[in-house]
């Protein structure tokens, strides 16, 4: 019996979290934004999933002197260690590790020459209420 119940679990377990959808593009509205956006007019993300598990995160920059910069980023999300990498990003000696948390929440932990230098929570846009 707990046999069952723990394989029904982690089914169930599974197919939640393979549910999230964080795919998307977003606008920042830098009027409301809380990060430090004085420099900036404008700026996209776009969330694309390249492979199970496997998501490319684009971000394209308007600053107020009008220059454009586009930076993408590659991750897997399998709870282990990779090199940062992508377009535009000056990523040596950095790692990242990608967890899917639950149905709704990723995380990333940056790391920089073996030592944790960041930690971030994303929560799938389908699931925040408005």
């Amino acid at each position: 019996m707990r046999l069952t119940l723990t394989v029904l679990a982690t089914l169930s377990l599974g197919i939640t979290l393979a549910a999230a959808d964080f795919t998307g593009t977003w606008k920042l509205n830098i009027e409301k934004s809380t990060f430090e956006t004085n420099n900036l007019t404008s700026e996209t993300m776009t969330i694309s999933q390249t492979a199970p598990n496997a998501y490319t995160t684009a971000f394209d920059v308007v600053t107020k002197s009008g220059e454009k910069h586009h930076q993408e980023f590659n991750r897997i999300y399998d709870g282990k260690e990779h090199p940062l990498a992508g377009v535009n990003v000056k990523a040596e000696g950095i790692s990242e590790i990608c967890e899917q948390i639950n149905a709704s929440t990723r995380k990333i932990t940056r790391k920089r020459g073996g030592k944790v230098t960041g930690c971030s929570h994303l929560l799938s846009p389908r699931t925040v209420r408005r």
